[in-house]
């Protein structure tokens, strides 16, 4: 597929009780944009600053502000999709 030309910035909370991903396009509380719950059938792979969320249909980008950031989100979202 194309590279991303536009990204839009969004925020992003995990409920590890519930293996669940949430984000927002506001920093507020309102207006979930999506959620997306981990099991062992997503993948993720870390590139640099992106996170790559693996679906059987879909895969979610996301790019973080430096790589530091994104490998703490990447170690704490695998450990969900472990079996």
């Amino acid at each position: 597929g194309a590279l991303h030309t536009q990204w839009k910035k969004r925020w992003f909370e995990f409920y590890p009780n519930n293996k669940c991903l949430v984000w927002r396009a506001e920093q507020t509380l309102d207006g979930v944009k999506g959620t997306l719950f981990l099991d062992h059938s997503i993948k993720i792979e870390k590139n640099n600053n992106n996170l790559l969320i693996k679906l059987n249909s879909k895969t979610h980008q996301i790019q973080f502000d430096n790589n530091q950031v994104a490998e703490e989100w990447f170690q704490v979202l695998s450990l969900c999709t472990r079996q």
